[in-house]
């Protein structure tokens, strides 16, 4: 939803709200944003397919594959909340733009109503070297993809995951694993072996699936007015049912 300024001006003055901002503008709020002079961004989309003879959700002409980055970490699966909190310290989500806790990963992903999601652990030899990935499976006519929904913890571990989402890609028979993001560093997701989904791609890796649509999808976002902002599909209403 596009706010006028004289909303943004109230809820500055009326609330204790520290930042405005968030993915998913339609394209009516999109040119209302350009005439006010707001510049109109696109949210970085990185996929990784898996080595399949066909394709039946994705429309892909190349298969590139890039090399993985292989390492002596471990995966492993968070549970439940007990996990998470020895995984992630909830200083670094109350640190974080935007501002999270325990209470709002427990409500988002554990205890959410309709969505069945899986929190994976990436685990270095050094305590502080820990990254939690949040999937999640959809399926669309006996055919499955895997979405990357958020991530937390030390990014770095983006370069080696796929070594790990690989192994579940091939188990499960996903045709592609997929993640929508803002402020992380692209470079991580090509030497992590991720390709980008922009307009120079030639695949289409779908992004809506309720109902399922076989096209690229951009999800648009204001280019925010404050450091340090990270956004991924879980954040906002672009990780909803319908």
């Amino acid at each position: 939803m596009f706010l006028g300024q004289k909303m943004v001006e109230y809820l500055k003055t009326n609330t204790s709200m520290r930042y405005l901002g968030g993915a998913g503008l339609r394209k009516k709020a999109i040119e209302l944003a350009r005439i006010r002079g707001k510049k109109v961004i696109c949210m970085d989309h990185y996929y990784r397919l898996n080595s399949l003879e066909e394709y039946h959700i994705a429309d892909i002409k190349d298969h590139t594959i890039p090399p993985i980055v292989h390492s002596s970490d471990n995966f492993f699966p968070i549970k439940n909340m007990d996990d998470f909190k020895k995984t992630i310290p909830e200083s670094i989500l109350e640190n974080a733009v935007f501002r999270k806790n325990y209470e709002y990963i427990k409500h988002r992903y554990f205890d959410h109503p309709l969505f069945k999601y899986e929190l994976w652990c990436i685990q270095g030899n050094v305590k502080t070297e820990k990254a939690v990935i949040v999937t999640r499976e959809e399926e669309y006519d006996g055919h499955k993809s895997w979405k990357l929904i958020d991530y937390y913890g030390d990014e770095q571990k983006i370069t080696i995951m796929a070594q790990f989402l690989d192994q579940i890609m091939v188990e499960r028979e996903y045709e592609f694993i997929d993640v929508y993001s803002y402020g992380i560093n692209t470079e991580l997701y090509l030497a992590g072996g991720f390709l980008p989904c922009d307009d120079m791609t030639e695949n289409v890796i779908p992004n809506y699936f309720r109902p399922y649509e076989k096209k690229n999808v951009n999800i648009y976002m204001f280019e925010p007015s404050f450091e340090g902002l990270k956004l991924f599909r879980g954040d906002g209403d672009q990780d909803r049912p319908c």
